[in-house]
């Protein structure tokens, strides 16, 4: 049986490189099977926050 675990982060604009770099390798180190990682801005076209 695989007990995936899959997450999504969404981080400000001002995130830098290394704090990309730093979200996948917290999501590695807690063994999750995929991460999504967003930075607000770097799309033309994203949802709208509520």
């Amino acid at each position: 049986m695989d007990e995936a675990v899959s997450t999504t982060v969404n981080l400000p604009a001002t995130a830098r490189a290394i704090d990309v770099y730093d979200t996948y390798l917290s999501a590695w180190e807690l063994a999750c099977k995929g991460v999504t990682v967003y930075v607000d801005g770097s799309r033309q076209v994203q949802p709208k926050a509520l």
